[in-house]
């Protein structure tokens, strides 16, 4: 097991309300710390966007995404959680996926560095 780190935005959730979200979520993984980074205004970055940062034992990353995008859904149907990683693998994570689906399309992100996940409304409505 590795330490890293897995940013989180959310074009949708205000700050607080993401750093919250993450510690309830990161809580049942014990090894895994949420360092609330609030708007990003003051790094250049969309101030729209909130940003948070989870560090911990890095192999926790797929479970913890797959957790975080359950909770998610269960407050909103028409969020999306995107999961990228910097080599272009993209995988995004919708509302009516089954927790499993959920991992399993994970699994192809996982053990990368530079992962970030996006937390987003689905505007099409799909």
């Amino acid at each position: 097991m590795t330490d890293g780190a897995l940013t989180v935005e959310s074009d949708w959730l205000p700050p607080g309300e993401l750093g919250r979200l993450l510690r309830r979520e990161a809580a049942a993984f014990g090894e895994l710390t949420v360092e609330n980074a609030g708007g990003p205004a003051h790094r250049g970055i969309d101030p729209g966007l909130a940003v948070a940062v989870v560090s911990g034992v890095f192999s926790l990353a797929v479970p913890f995404a797959a957790k975080l995008a359950e909770r998610v859904f269960a407050e909103e149907k028409r969020a999306t959680v995107t999961v990228a990683v910097p080599a272009g693998t993209e995988v995004v994570l919708r509302a009516p996926m089954s927790a499993a689906e959920c991992e399993s399309a994970l699994n192809g992100v996982a053990g990368a560095d530079g992962v970030r996940v996006r937390i987003s409304l689905d505007e099409a409505g799909r």
